[in-house]
C-alpha cells in the first residue's frame, strides 16, 4: 500500500520477471450499481468473468460483459510494438501467450475508481487507465503518451497508437462458442459504434480519434482459471474495428475511449467523479470509532463499499450486499451476516435500514429470501440461517443506530415473525423442538451455510439440531426480550430461559471441551468445525464463563490459519486440506477443510468476549488477524477472497473478493481497536 491523493491506499505492484506474465494477482473495480471491471495485473484475462466493463443490465444483475479486452499496436521509427497480452488455447493441454506485451509493463497501480498500466517502449511511456463512474454504467479507457529520457531508440517526431477492442456481448457466466456465434449488430460512426445484441445495446466511442470498422471473429482466446476449475475454457471474441490516434511525444496528450450501455456523455466520462466524496465519508465514519485512525482500517472500509450495490425492489429504491465478485448477487444469508461490518459499523444507517426493510418485505412463513434471483425473477426460500441472521442485524442495528422508529415501524414485526415461524413450524421441516431448540430439514435438504452439493451428493448433511443454528436461535429471542416490551417480552425471555438450559445439555462435549456440530435423533456429530464459535460471539451466549474459554482454545489449536479458520479439524477422516480439481472435487473439500476468512469474525469476537475484552486478548487477536489485514495486498488488490485452502500454502481461491469476508475482518479489527 501506499498513500496518494485517493481515499485509502493506491495498491501498486511493480514486474521483476519478464519471463511471466503476472497472472495471479487480480484486481477489481465497483461503481455501485453491480457494474464491474475485473482483470489481472498483466492485463491478460484468465477466467470468463474478467472484462473492462461488465455492465449489469438488470442493477445489480443481469451483468453481461461487453467489453472484454483490447489489442493495443504502438508505431514510430518505422517500427512496432504490442502492448496487450492475451493467451490463446487451439488444443486442450497447449496454449501461448500472444503478443507479450507484459514485458513491457514497469508499473502496475490500483485506486479508488480506477487502475493505471504503464509500458515504457523505448523513449516513452504510456499510462492505460481504466476508470469506472461512479453510480453510471460507463467505463473510460484513457491512454496517455510521454517521453523518457531513454537514448537508446531516438526519440520519434509522432507515435501512432492503434487500439481494437475486443468485445464478448454475453451473460457474463457463459462463454461465446467459436462454432456457434449469435448474430451481433454493429451501427459503426466516425467516432465508434454501437454494438446490440439479445436486446442490449453497447456504445464505444473514442474523443480524439477516428473509428475504422472492420468486424472480425477472433477465435480461442484461453482462460486458464476457468480451465483449472473443469469448466468450459475457451471463446470467441469480436473485433467491431479499430480506433488509431497519433501523438506528439514532447507533448503530455491523452485518447479516452468510453463504453457504456447509454450514449456516451462526454461531460460525464470526463468529469468529476464523486466516489471520493462517498468514500470519504465512510473512512471518517470508521476512524471516529478507533483510538488510532491508520490506513489498514481505511482500506478495509473502502474494500466493504465494493458489495453495497443499489436495488429496486417493488418500484421503490432500496440497497442491497452482492455476496462477492464476480459471480455472486444478493444472498439472504450473505447480506445479513455482511451487513454489520458493510453497513452499520461504516456508519451507513440509512442503507443498512433500507436493506433490512427490503428483506422484511419478503418475509414467507418466517422465512428471508436466500436469494434474489440473478434475473429478475421470484425469490428462492432454502435456508435456515438468513432468518436468524436477519434478527441478529436488526437488533446490532437498533443497538448501534438507535433508530427506534424504524424498529416500531416494521423491523420489530420482522423478528417476532421470524421467531414465531420458527417457533410454529414452517416450510423444510423447521420447527421448535419440546427441549426449546430448533430442527431443521431431512436427509434431502442443505438448510445451513455448509449447504455444498453437487450431482445428488450432499457432502456436510446437517439436518437436525446444528450448533450455530440454536446459538443464533438463543441470541434471537434473548436480544428481542431485550428490545422487545410487554407480553411478546416475557415470552420470548422464557424462550430463551428454556432454550439456554437445553443447550448444553445437548451440544456439550464435556471430555472434548468443545460443542457438537449437529445433533440428529440419537446421533451426536462430534466433528471441531467453527460453527460453535457462534455460541460465544453472539451478544447472548448460552454457555458459563469456563466452557467458553475452553472452546476457544479448542477452535484455535485445531481451526486457526492465518487465511481464516478451517472448516473442519485435520485430525477428522474427512478433511481435505486442498480445494482443487473438478467442481465436483472443490464441492466436496468446501467445507471439509477449505478455510474462510468471515470465520474469523465470530473467531475473534468470540476470543475477546471469552476473556473479556482484555489488553491481552486484543494483542493475541490482533497477531491472528493481521495476516488477513495483510492480504489486501496480495492475490486480489484491495480486497479478500472468498476461501484459501486449509493446508499451507494457502492459496486463494474462490470469488476474489467476497463480502462477508471483507466485512468480518473490518468488523473484527474494529473490536480491537475500538475505543470502548
Amino acid at each position: 500500500m501506499s498513500k496518494t491523493q485517493s481515499i485509502g491506499p493506491t495498491y501498486t505492484y511493480e514486474p521483476t520477471d519478464q519471463r511471466h506474465p503476472p497472472l495471479e494477482t487480480e484486481w477489481l473495480l465497483t461503481n455501485g450499481t453491480g457494474t464491474f471491471c475485473m482483470g489481472t495485473v498483466a492485463a491478460c484475462n484468465t477466467r470468463r468473468y474478467h472484462g473492462l466493463f461488465v455492465a449489469a443490465t438488470q442493477p445489480p444483475v443481469g451483468r453481461i460483459v461487453a467489453l472484454n479486452s483490447m489489442a493495443e499496436n504502438v508505431r514510430f521509427n518505422d517500427m512496432a510494438w504490442d502492448m496487450n497480452t492475451h493467451e490463446f488455447g487451439a488444443g486442450v493441454d497447449f496454449s501461448t501467450f500472444q503478443p507479450t506485451g507484459w514485458r513491457h509493463l514497469v508499473h502496475f497501480a490500483k485506486a479508488d475508481s480506477h487502475v493505471t498500466w504503464t509500458y515504457r517502449i523505448g523513449p516513452i511511456e504510456i499510462d492505460r487507465t481504466l476508470r469506472l463512474l461512479w453510480k453510471k454504467h460507463l467505463a473510460v479507457v484513457s491512454y496517455t503518451v510521454r517521453r523518457t529520457r531513454s537514448r537508446r531508440i531516438a526519440m520519434p517526431d509522432s507515435v501512432e497508437l492503434i487500439v481494437r477492442p475486443f468485445c464478448a456481448m454475453r451473460d457474463f457466466h457463459h462463454l461465446r462458442n467459436g462454432d456457434h456465434l449469435p448474430g451481433v449488430q454493429l451501427t459503426p460512426s466516425a467516432s465508434g459504434c454501437r454494438m446490440e445484441s439479445a436486446g442490449v445495446g453497447v456504445h464505444l466511442e473514442a474523443d480524439n480519434a477516428p473509428f475504422t470498422p472492420e468486424a472480425n471473429w477472433w477465435h480461442n482466446f484461453h482462460y486458464r482459471a476457468d480451465r483449472e476449475r473443469g469448466q468450459d475454457h475457451r471463446e470467441s471474441l469480436l473485433a467491431p474495428g479499430h480506433f488509431s490516434a497519433t501523438f506528439d511525444p514532447k507533448q503530455k496528450q491523452t485518447l479516452n475511449i468510453a463504453v457504456g450501455l447509454d450514449a456516451i456523455d462526454w461531460k460525464a466520462a470526463l468529469g468529476r467523479d464523486t466516489k471520493r466524496t462517498h468514500l470519504r465519508k465512510i473512512v471518517d465514519a470508521v476512524d471516529k470509532q478507533v483510538r488510532e485512525p491508520s490506513e489498514e482500517l481505511a482500506a478495509l472500509a473502502v474494500a466493504s463499499d465494493d458489495f453495497v450495490v443499489d436495488r429496486t425492489v417493488d418500484g421503490k429504491a432500496s440497497t442491497t450486499i452482492l455476496a462477492g465478485y464476480p459471480w455472486f448477487s444478493d444472498w439472504g444469508r450473505d447480506t445479513m451476516i455482511a451487513l454489520p461490518g458493510c453497513l452499520i459499523a461504516t456508519g451507513r444507517f440509512d442503507e443498512a435500514k433500507r436493506t433490512l426493510m427490503t428483506f422484511a418485505a419478503h418475509i414467507r412463513r418466517g422465512l428471508i429470501p436466500n436469494r434474489f434471483d440473478d434475473y429478475g425473477g421470484d425469490p428462492h426460500y432454502n435456508t435456515v440461517d438468513a432468518p436468524l441472521w436477519f434478527v441478529h442485524a436488526a437488533t446490532d442495528y437498533l443497538r448501534v443506530s438507535g433508530d427506534k422508529k424504524t424498529w416500531k415501524a416494521g423491523l420489530a414485526d420482522a423478528c417476532a415473525a421470524i421467531l414465531d415461524g420458527f417457533a410454529e413450524g414452517t416450510d423444510f421441516d423447521i420447527a421448535m423442538d419440546t427441549d426449546g431448540l430448533i430442527n431443521a430439514g431431512n436427509p434431502s435438504t442443505q438448510l445451513t451455510w455448509m449447504d455444498a452439493a453437487r450431482d445428488g451428493v450432499v457432502f456436510t448433511p446437517r439436518y437436525g439440531k446444528a450448533v450455530e443454528i440454536n446459538a443464533l436461535w438463543y441470541n434471537g429471542l434473548a436480544s428481542c426480550a431485550e428490545l422487545m416490551t410487554g407480553k411478546a417480552a416475557k415470552r420470548y425471555a422464557a424462550m430463551a430461559g428454556k432454550a439456554k438450559r437445553s443447550f448444553t445439555k445437548v451440544f456439550w462435549l464435556e471430555k472434548r471441551g468443545h460443542l457438537a456440530d449437529h445433533v440428529i435423533d440419537a446421533y451426536t456429530d462430534p466433528a471441531l468445525r467453527p460453527n460453535q464459535t457462534l455460541a460465544v460471539s453472539l451478544p447472548h451466549s448460552p454457555l458459563s464463563k469456563p466452557r467458553q474459554k475452553k472452546l476457544m482454545q479448542a477452535v484455535r489449536h485445531a481451526l486457526y490459519t492465518p487465511m481464516g479458520m478451517r472448516t473442519l479439524s485435520p485430525d477428522h477422516p474427512s478433511y481435505r486440506g486442498r480445494y482443487e480439481g473438478t467442481l465436483f472435487d472443490r464441492d466436496g473439500a468446501y467445507h471439509q477443510g477449505t478455510a474462510w476468512p468471515w470465520l474469523v469474525g465470530p473467531f475473534i469476537e468470540g476470543w475477546l468476549r471469552a476473556f473479556d475484552f482484555s489488553a491481552k486478548s486484543r494483542k493475541e487477536a490482533k497477531q491472528m488477524l493481521q495476516p488477513l489485514i495483510d492480504e489486501l495486498n496480495n492475490h486480489a488488490l484491495g480486497t479478500i477472497h472468498e476461501i484459501y485452502d486449509g493446508d499451507e500454502p494457502q492459496r486463494a481461491q474462490g470469488c476474489i473478493a467476497q463480502a462477508w469476508s471483507v466485512s468480518e475482518v473490518l468488523r473484527a479489527a474494529l473490536l480491537i481497536e475500538s475505543k470502548k
